[in-house]
């Protein structure tokens, strides 16, 4: 453990030459969910599409185990959107858990050029093609539903530059959430896409690249602000930031709204 420890410090040079006690189980634990996530990348990428269930069921109850700082967030928002459920919450957050296990192993598939393109289905691509030809700006509003990251497949045909709003993250800092949505941040990047950060800042430089004829993607959450704009989806009315449709408006973009959902048989 000490010789690690060690090691890791000279790649860092964010340590002292002797860490501490503390500094050293720490550096142990991040090791652990680095090696952690390196081997499931690199596990999903190398079997074949049909195996995403059977590693969600393994991996998620891994995430399970290891994110226990997260279950109780998890289970709390699982408790305000889903009030009406009869699961238990630890069965609602270990279900999230493979949720997300699979939309990673669908995304490792992205990265690594061997998602089957059959398993994709886009309603309404006139909407799509008409926006993406009429040299004007383009914003996609999404939710966090299925697997979003599949927008990002789904769009990589547009002809000009792609980008996407990104929040701060809202895990601790080494997590394995964290570590997965750096690696996931990575492949976005590889497909084409670049972050723009949602700030004061990062909102002039969206409005910029709008302007210049290029696609914005923003993942839309559910604030507890009431000032918020409504918004009715699933017979429910839910309230949604609005920096997607003032970007449009700013930028005198086009504005469409896209959904991903997982159908029974795996396919979105």
């Amino acid at each position: 453990a000490e010789l690690i420890a060690r090691f890791c410090c000279i790649l860092n040079r964010a340590l002292p030459w002797m860490p501490t006690h503390r500094q050293k189980q720490n550096l142990m634990l991040l090791t652990a969910k680095l090696l952690f996530v390196n081997a499931m990348f690199g596990l999903f990428a190398l079997l074949p599409y049909g195996c995403g269930p059977m590693m969600s069921r393994i991996f998620g109850r891994i995430g399970y185990i290891l994110g226990s700082s997260q279950r109780g967030a998890v289970s709390a928002n699982l408790r305000r959107f889903w009030p009406e459920s009869t699961l238990p919450p630890a069965k609602l957050a270990l279900l999230v858990a493979r949720h997300l296990v699979l939309s990673t192993f669908e995304c490792a598939k992205i990265a690594s050029r061997q998602f089957p393109g059959e398993q994709l289905r886009i309603d309404d691509k006139l909407k799509l093609q008409t926006a993406f030809a009429s040299g004007r700006g383009v914003v996609v509003i999404t939710g966090h539903l299925g697997n979003y990251l599949l927008i990002a497949w789904a769009l990589r045909s547009f002809p000009r530059g792609k980008g996407y709003l990104s929040g701060n993250p809202q895990a601790p800092q080494g997590s394995i959430r964290r570590l997965v949505r750096a690696r996931l941040e990575r492949q976005l990047n590889s497909l084409g896409w670049h972050s723009i950060t949602s700030s004061t800042l990062g909102g002039l430089a969206a409005i910029r690249h709008l302007k210049a004829g290029n696609l914005l993607v923003v993942l839309v959450d559910v604030p507890s602000s009431s000032r918020f704009g409504g918004a009715t989806l699933f017979n429910d009315q839910f309230t949604i930031s609005p920096a997607g449709v003032v970007l449009s408006k700013l930028a005198g973009a086009n504005l469409l709204f896209l959904l991903t959902f997982r159908e029974g048989d795996g396919s979105h």
